[in-house]
């Protein structure tokens, strides 16, 4: 579970080949954050408490966002949805007029939802052609996130899913998705940062610090899409990093 890194860099048919094991990729966007992932968890643990391994995978850019208040609404019970926000957020957002005009308009937008289906060869949403391997997309720059601070939304956030995966005694892995080998260069100051607060936030989950790096040429329609030419080789790299550590 996690948002496009992940969904762009491991495949489950070979994850699952490698691996011996039975997985899903249940990847979402972004926009969903940590308690987007733990929505999902929610669910899948719920339909299935024997699962054994939930690997969550996010961008590094995640630690800046705010608290994924729609995640919440979207993804989790409304029993759930009283512990984590407030009776008025929950209330204004059943009743907002743009959020009701703009799932209706979805709803009834059906090119939108075809061009939303997963691809079965990349096992996710397809990319656009412009992509950092075809040089269609350049890196600007000085591009890197060493402007970002962590959020208390997110902190909240972790600390959300570190309390889920540690009640339920879960193995919970987590990990950073892929990333444009430059940008990451450009970006020590941050990963540095993130590393001395965020591995102090997690305590049953396991955290890993690794940054999967890969150069222009491996690198889709973003930052932090592999292109799925690669999408093998990074599925590897991400399981032999963890293979110990996954519960057969």
């Amino acid at each position: 579970v996690g948002d496009s890194s992940l969904g762009n860099s491991i495949d489950k048919k070979f994850f699952n080949k490698i691996s011996n094991l039975k997985s899903e990729n249940l990847s979402l966007s972004g926009s969903y954050g940590i308690a987007g992932s733990l929505g999902i968890i929610k669910k899948a643990y719920k339909k299935n408490p024997n699962i054994k391994n939930f690997i969550i995978m996010q961008t590094l850019d995640i630690w800046g966002r705010p608290y994924s208040k729609n995640a919440i609404l979207e993804l989790y019970s409304l029993k759930d949805m009283n512990i984590y926000l407030s009776k008025g957020e929950i209330l204004s957002y059943f009743i907002n007029l743009k959020e009701i005009y703009w799932h209706s308009k979805y709803f009834f937008n059906f090119k939108n939802i075809k061009n939303l289906k997963i691809n079965e060869n990349t096992d996710y949403i397809s990319q656009n052609n412009s992509k950092f391997s075809n040089n269609k997309q350049q890196l600007k720059n000085g591009a890197k996130i060493d402007t970002i601070k962590i959020s208390k939304g997110k902190l909240k956030e972790v600390n959300m899913l570190e309390t889920f995966c540690k009640k339920n005694n879960i193995n919970c892995i987590y990990l950073n998705g892929p990333i444009h080998e430059t940008y990451a260069k450009n970006s020590n100051s941050f990963i540095d940062y993130k590393k001395e607060i965020i591995s102090k936030k997690f305590f049953h989950i396991k955290y890993f610090e690794k940054i999967f790096a890969y150069p222009e040429l491996k690198i889709g329609d973003a930052v932090d899409h592999v292109d799925p030419k690669y999408k093998n080789e990074s599925t590897r790299d991400i399981y032999e990093h963890i293979k110990k550590h996954l519960i057969y």
